[in-house]
């Protein structure tokens, strides 16, 4: 399991991609997934690197005028030329 997870480039892979590539591998035991989950939660490298980005750091706030360019008039592109 260790050699799946880490890999030969150190992919640390989640403990759903962790108990799939097992099978892949060939290997089966009945608490497959409940082994790669402690597997995985174990691992101080992926603990250490977690993805924290979904958590939102303070509280969001709607955008009152959506329409800014239309409000002030602001053309970015200028006239379209005619088709010919």
């Amino acid at each position: 399991m260790g050699e799946l997870h880490e890999g030969i480039c150190g992919s640390h892979i989640s403990d759903l991609a962790l108990s799939s590539k097992a099978i892949c591998a060939g290997y089966y035991w009945p608490t497959k997934r409940e082994d790669c989950t402690r597997y995985a939660q174990r691992c101080k490298q992926c603990q250490q690197h977690v993805d924290w980005h979904n958590a939102p750091l303070e509280e969001l706030r709607s955008i009152h005028n959506p329409w800014s360019f239309h409000t002030w008039e602001i053309d970015i592109l200028g006239p379209f030329p005619l088709a010919v």
